[in-house]
């Protein structure tokens, strides 16, 4: 989905309810913490809604958590910490996680 964040975005909004569609019907797997990250950033920047925003990125952080998969990290960081949490709290707050997922994308290759 982070393409057409940039290329296509209103495709978006189509892209993260298709996505949470397939959630529903078919289980929550590790791909929808990208998609509701995803779908977190989206409803913060256009939908002006920082708060449900934020609760999308904070349930793909708790995906991350709950599958372990370390090499998702650098996305789903990236997308909540750069994207989502500045429109929330202070952005200091944020660089830790960014300069952690920088780290692990090297590491990983992701």
């Amino acid at each position: 989905m982070a393409p057409s964040h940039f290329g296509l975005p209103l495709l978006l909004p189509l892209l993260g309810m298709k996505s949470m569609h397939i959630a529903v019907t078919s289980g929550v797997s590790i791909v929808c913490a990208s998609s509701f990250a995803m779908w977190g950033s989206y409803v913060c920047s256009l939908a002006k809604d920082q708060e449900e925003g934020q609760q999308w990125g904070l349930a793909a952080l708790e995906l991350l958590d709950r599958f372990k998969a370390r090499h998702w990290t650098p996305q789903i960081y990236m997308c909540h910490y750069g994207l989502i949490a500045g429109w929330i709290c202070n952005l200091r707050e944020c660089l830790e996680p960014l300069r952690v997922a920088e780290r692990i994308a090297l590491e990983t290759g992701m």
